[in-house]
Formats: C-alpha cells, structure tokens, sequence
C-alpha cells in the first residue's frame, strides 16, 4: 500500500510503500527477471527488493537496477535517471529522479531508544545542541537520516559521519522540517529535507 508520495514538478518521484501484501502477491506483479540473483536472496532480501522492483516497473517497465563497484544503485537502461533505495521495517522507499544528476533518500524505523544508543558515532555535541525539539530521540533520528541520505549521495561516499558531515542548522515545522549540512571533505553545503511520522523519519536531499 502506497503510504507516501512526493513529486517535485514532473521528473521527480519520492514513494513509500507499506509492505503489506505478502511476497507471492508482490511477485506476480512484477518482473523477477530484472532482480540478479533473487532465488538465492533471504526471504526478508526478496520482499525488500520484490517492493523495489515492483516501484520501479510502474515508472519505468522493464527496467533493472545495477549497482556500481561501490554499492550505489543505477539504471543501466535509463541513463538520465537518478535513482535511490531504502528499507525499514515493514517500508519500502523508491527516489527516482530525470532532473538531479544525485539523490539520496534514507528511511529509518521510529526506534529512539536504538539511536539514542550510538548518537554519539554519527553526531557531534554542537549538533545535538543545535536541533529544536524537546525529544533527543527524534532529533537524533532525523540527523540519522540525514547523513544516510547523504552518504548515498556522496562522491565519494564518506563512511564516517562524523568526519565528513556537519550539520549545521535543523529547522522542523510540526511534521516536516529542512537541514543545513555542510560536507567536510569537498566543503559543498547541501540543503535536506525532512518527513517525520509515527512510522519514521524519512530525509532527502537532491543536487
């Protein structure tokens, strides 16, 4: 069930899918050919790549998903599309985009208690200072999101977040906000924007 969608003019598509039918019905929705390996994935794999997939086939029939020496997905058929891909839980998420060269979405499940845990591996203490809500868990979730969103972005990636990354002002308006984050390594400053819900927090940025 489609739980979310963004459209930015008419070349740029963000979904969110609650992945609620179960794997055969996806399936015979859509083409497993164009998944490399997909007989040999675990069951949790095939359903998040089956929802991708079947995302996919609706914008875009037929095409396939390749992914580069570094892990960041493509459309060897389709060029001049940008393509992202994330999973929580029971939600699938598909960025798909003719008009950015690079876009980034990352998806993450409510859980602030587990962020909380490892904040300090991906925020500094003027990051953390710098959020405006009362909850630590929620804004430790959205700047999560943040930077995964980036690093699937970057070029290249940055795998430490706190040595790459730096964000620099967080603004969030009731249910959606926007970040300001600085990339340490090229010194290029990207805006982010943000989606929260009771489900989780969804950021993306766009370049």
């Amino acid at each position: 069930m489609l739980d979310f969608e963004l459209h930015t003019g008419s070349s740029t598509t963000l979904q969110v899918w609650r992945m609620e039918e179960n794997l055969e019905q996806i399936t015979a929705q859509t083409n497993l050919d164009a998944i490399a390996g997909f007989g040999q994935l675990s069951l949790k794999r095939q359903k998040e790549k089956a929802f991708v997939n079947y995302l996919l086939q609706q914008q875009l029939p037929n095409a396939r998903i390749g992914y580069e020496e570094g892990g960041r997905p493509y459309l060897p058929d389709y060029p001049n599309t940008s393509i992202s891909i994330s999973h929580t839980g029971n939600f699938a998420c598909l960025l798909l985009s003719r008009h950015y060269k690079k876009v980034g979405v990352d998806i993450e499940k409510n859980n602030t208690a587990k962020v909380l845990r490892v904040r300090h591996k991906f925020m500094t203490e003027e990051e953390v200072a710098l959020h405006p809500t009362a909850d630590e868990g929620t804004d430790a979730l959205i700047a999560w999101t943040t930077k995964e969103a980036l690093f699937k972005l970057a070029d290249p990636p940055h795998y430490d977040f706190i040595a790459g990354f730096r964000i620099t002002e967080c603004q969030m308006d009731g249910n959606e906000g926007r970040s300001r984050v600085l990339d340490l390594f090229s010194n290029e400053a990207y805006e982010v924007r943000h989606v929260l819900t009771p489900d989780y927090a969804l950021s993306v940025c766009l370049l």
